[in-house]
């Protein structure tokens, strides 16, 4: 049976029902697109923290349970000026201290006189005393500012850094002391160098020195004492983490309705926060100097420390915000925008005319244009993944190195555009390979 015509009213009602029910098709897809940014953005964010966080975390682990990363961070303090002076210092007093010079001083006049010398004579002890720890001083200071010292300060360095890990695991060191968070090396064997070379210049009474500690504040590690037993954990942590922030990115990539625009959010935000690092260790800095003890007599070698010791963090930091940043750029460049199409177009143009004049030149390339237009694709990525590898493993990579490994990445995706455009222009009509 044929169905009824619909009144005017009856008509009217679901014109309005069809219009009502358009609308919110939209909004609940609007909805679940604002639904699906407001997660991804969390997780971006999250990744962005982790990341800044595992920079600390791999730095740490090195600094702590790597000799020989350990040893290269605090090796140029023996070149350092400020190093230098204070070591010289805290070395010369330790010396005239364990040598007693006024004592001794007193002794001899004192010898002098009861085999008839006058008395006046004891005018001239002072300057003597004065004149021997001068003495004292400048071979200490011929001993710091020799080949020697740097010897010396590597081999006790290199010593010491087994004693961190003995204190991360609750255990004692003779060779480097924990007081509150401050770590503390000690410079005995340099005391043992100087007695020699006093010994050696006439001053013989510098074989009564004995073998001392001399501890030297070497930096401030707030929180070490707590760390205790933690160095099995650090050590997975510093892998962890980055692999953790590596999956959140891409996680939020992944649920993002635009994984181009997530990506290019996912490393701004990550720049982001290796900017906060940047800015929270010259902070630390700051309070650090600020707060110093008052037996500390020379906080220019406090500061150099700290800006050495601390020079492979920034370093790390600095190269994650370049890596985040040249990321972000190729986010931008593979979107609509019409600056980023002219770069694409400028781009590819001359890909295609390298690919051209290669085709043109005769140049025997076997088999391997054929291979690269079937496999461009996957060879581009496996570079990618290969640079990434590069930039992990290349240890104190710093910002050069982080553009050195995106301009050789680049290049080696260009050779692969341009062989495998060699072989798309040989396949190509005569008159449309050569215009």
């Amino acid at each position: 049976m044929d169905d009824e015509p619909l009144s005017r009213s009856e008509r009217a009602e679901l014109e309005r029902l069809r219009a009502e029910v358009a609308a919110r098709k939209p909004h609940a897809r609007s909805g679940r697109r604002g639904a699906r940014w407001l997660g991804a953005v969390v997780v971006l964010v999250l990744a962005a923290l982790i990341g800044m966080l595992s920079i600390v975390v791999v730095y740490a682990r090195d600094q702590l349970l790597d000799t020989d990363r350990y040893v290269a961070t605090v090796a140029p303090l023996a070149e350092d000026d400020d190093v230098r002076a204070a070591v010289s210092a805290r070395v010369a007093d330790t010396v005239n201290e364990k040598l007693d010079i006024e004592s001794y001083v007193d002794q001899a006049m004192d010898a002098i006189q009861t085999r008839g010398a006058p008395e006046r004579l004891d005018a001239l002890a002072a300057p003597i005393a004065s004149a021997l720890e001068g003495f004292v001083a400048d071979q200490v200071h011929a001993v710091v500012y020799s080949d020697r010292f740097a010897q010396l300060w590597t081999s006790a360095n290199t010593t010491a850094h087994e004693a961190v890990a003995a204190i991360l695991r609750g255990e004692t060191s003779e060779t480097l002391q924990v007081q509150g968070d401050t770590l503390y090396i000690d410079l005995g064997p340099l005391v043992e160098q100087v007695k020699s070379a006093l010994v050696d210049r006439g001053l013989t009474i510098a074989e009564r020195i004995p073998a001392v500690s001399v501890q030297f504040a070497l930096i401030e590690v707030r929180g070490l004492a707590n760390a205790q037993g933690a160095a099995e954990l650090l050590d997975v942590l510093a892998w962890a983490m980055p692999l953790t922030a590596i999956a959140l990115l891409l996680a939020g990539v992944y649920i993002a309705p635009n994984r181009r625009r997530a990506l290019l959010i996912g490393a701004v935000l990550l720049a982001a926060a290796m900017l906060v690092l940047l800015i929270a260790v010259a902070v630390a800095r700051t309070i650090t100097l600020a707060n110093l003890p008052e037996e500390v007599r020379s906080p220019e070698a406090v500061a150099s420390v700290y800006d050495i010791v601390v020079r492979f963090l920034t370093a790390g930091a600095q190269t994650a915000i370049v890596v985040a940043l040249i990321v972000a750029l190729a986010a931008w460049l593979a979107g609509p925008g019409v600056g980023a199409a002219a770069i694409r177009r400028a781009a590819s143009g001359l890909l295609d005319l390298a690919a051209t004049g290669l085709a043109r030149s005769g140049l025997p390339l076997g088999p391997v244009p054929a291979f690269l237009v079937r496999n461009r694709r996957a060879l581009e990525w496996a570079a990618v993944a290969l640079a990434l590898v590069w930039l992990i493993l290349w240890p104190h990579r710093g910002v050069s190195g982080a553009l050195w490994v995106t301009l050789t990445l680049a290049a080696v995706v260009a050779v692969i555009e341009v062989l495998a455009r060699t072989e798309q222009r040989k396949q190509m009509p005569l008159t449309a390979a050569h215009p």
